[in-house]
């Protein structure tokens, strides 16, 4: 029989979503474990990297306005890879 894994937290997706969650909670979290579940290892086809969109401003409500601001600073403080 196949041991069982226990994590606290389980996340579904690991392109920019997933990982920032992930991330995230690991800093509110330290102890928390966390398991993040992304089919492609590679993640070449994680839907981050599909997707035409891209960060926009186009919201009207100040708490998305907000979060818009923060994602766009955060993900171009990123690393390249």
């Amino acid at each position: 029989m196949p041991t069982l894994l226990r994590y606290d937290v389980a996340i579904a997706g690991g392109a920019i979503m997933g990982s920032a969650v992930a991330c995230f909670l690991k800093q509110l979290a330290p102890a928390c474990t966390v398991a993040v579940v992304e089919p492609d290892d590679t993640y070449e086809f994680a839907s981050t990297v599909r997707a035409s969109g891209g960060a926009r401003r186009l919201f009207s409500c100040p708490e998305n306005i907000e979060m818009s601001n923060f994602s766009i600073t955060y993900i171009g403080a990123l690393p390249d890879a």
